[in-house]
């Protein structure tokens, strides 16, 4: 949360590795603590295992992540794993992902049925609600939420909006992660159908699209690989200013222009004939997105 960061910005920050003393010390504290509550003491009871047994196993499967920590914990009180099989405990949180998805789709036609909304959910460039997700997949909302269900622990719906809930889930959906690619997301075709709905949107003309779509529609072109579209909204006058009102800049990194100059050229023309007068400031970008930020100015009438 960029409120959170800037709330503690004077503080740098101290990154204290999984496998360090420090933290093993503390996982193996939680884990103490977690062994003794009544509920875990009469699991391990009724499996006739000792809880020193179970807990050192668990603390080396989970190389020091609170993480798998707190999804094994829970996984053992649900009773998805067999404290007295020391097999069944899964090895990192790559193992506790794995898991949870094969317990929940355990054929490839459940989750074949089930990725669309992994495909939008993860290529999105910020969280979206049902109602948004159900219009690109072709769903009811009612049926997005009670798909998004089963997998709320990765992905729960905060304020109406469904958020990842930390970046190693990703990073194994996408295949950076990890080995098998059973669970792996189609996140091209995640940009395709946000790409689909923001050109159904923009049909209708750039005041009728969502703000999703200024804020985020030429980043799904283009990695959706539909130039052509791109090419319209830029040139665009109306969707330029709504965007440029919303303060997301112009968008750069596009196959079919040979340089920023000649987008810069083209914008600035479509603006001054709208009557503003343009200052360009040009600002560092990621690999993903470079902008051209445009500060203008509104004549009065």
């Amino acid at each position: 949360n960029a409120d959170v960061l800037d709330l503690f910005s004077e503080y740098r920050p101290h990154p204290m590795q999984a496998d360090a003393a420090e933290n093993l010390e503390d996982a193996s504290s939680f884990v103490e603590q977690k062994f003794t509550e009544p509920r875990m003491l009469e699991l391990l009871r009724s499996h006739h295992v000792s809880m020193s047994t179970v807990a050192a196993t668990v603390l080396t499967q989970s190389h020091g992540n609170f993480l798998y920590l707190r999804y094994t914990l829970d996984a053992l009180l649900a009773g998805h794993i067999n404290p007295g099989d020391r097999n069944a405990f899964p090895e990192g949180l790559v193992g506790v992902y794995y898991s949870y998805f094969d317990r929940i789709f355990p054929n490839d036609r459940t989750y074949s049925k089930f990725r669309p909304l992994l495909d939008v959910v993860i290529a999105s460039r910020e969280p979206m609600d049902a109602l948004s997700i159900g219009a690109i997949v072709g769903m009811d909302p009612f049926d997005v939420e009670r798909e998004m269900q089963l997998v709320r622990d990765f992905f729960p719906k905060r304020e109406g909006r469904y958020q990842v809930f930390h970046k190693s889930v990703v990073d194994w959906l996408t295949g950076r992660a990890g080995h098998s690619i059973r669970f792996q997301v189609n996140l091209k075709r995640g940009h395709q159908l946000i790409a689909a709905e923001c050109w159904r949107e923009y049909q209708q003309g750039a005041i009728a699209m969502r703000e999703y779509g200024v804020r985020h529609a030429l980043y799904h072109f283009f990695h959706a690989e539909r130039p052509n579209e791109e090419v319209s909204l830029m040139r665009d006058p109306a969707f330029i200013r709504r965007r440029i009102m919303l303060g997301r800049g112009i968008y750069y990194s596009h196959s079919y222009r040979t340089s920023e100059e000649e987008l810069q050229g083209r914008v600035a023309l479509d603006l001054s004939a709208m009557g503003h007068s343009l200052f360009t400031e040009s600002g560092a970008g990621d690999e993903d997105e470079r902008m051209q930020n445009f500060t203008y100015h509104i004549p009065s009438m």
